[in-house]
């Protein structure tokens, strides 16, 4: 089975500048993003959320019953690999199976909309990739690689 991994990428410094927040802040206010951890998905028989990844759904599905007055839009962007069209659908399938997870933790639908940006927004250029050394290349995928939480309406 091929997995795609989705990374925590607080190793990696910020993507393109943004300020995250994360799940323990004491304040938040609309339009916050938050990095989710890492969130493994099968990319063979289903493109579903891998069981292995169900620890870190679960820190996002605490945060969400922890504020439930909150709705939230889950953002899940690819590296540059593949084509824009397919890392589009793809990113989208991801994100509306990532919100199917959450539900059976016992969030609400309505309170979660599911986009797949794809490649939008990469934080590791593609020329800067293709010169990397093959050990280098991975992690600069890995930086495009990820999905955010973003406070909507709280």
């Amino acid at each position: 089975m091929f997995a795609i991994s989705f990374f925590d990428l607080t190793s990696f410094g910020q993507i393109a500048d943004i300020k995250y927040k994360t799940f323990f802040n004491k304040n938040y206010e609309l339009g916050d993003l938050i990095l989710a951890p890492t969130i493994n998905f099968a990319c063979s028989g289903g493109e579903h959320v891998l069981q292995e990844s169900y620890s870190s759904v679960k820190v996002i599905a605490d945060f969400l019953l922890s504020h439930p007055t909150f709705k939230v839009e889950i953002g899940v962007y690819t590296d540059l690999r593949g084509g824009k069209e397919m890392n589009k659908k793809l990113s989208k399938i991801w994100s509306e199976r990532l919100k199917e997870v959450l539900i059976k933790y016992g969030i609400k639908a309505e309170r979660m909309i599911s986009v797949g940006y794809g490649e939008l927004t990469s934080s590791a250029d593609d020329e800067i990739i293709k010169k990397a050394a093959s050990d280098e290349k991975e992690k600069l995928c890995a930086k495009n690689r990820r999905i955010e939480i973003k406070l909507i309406e709280i």
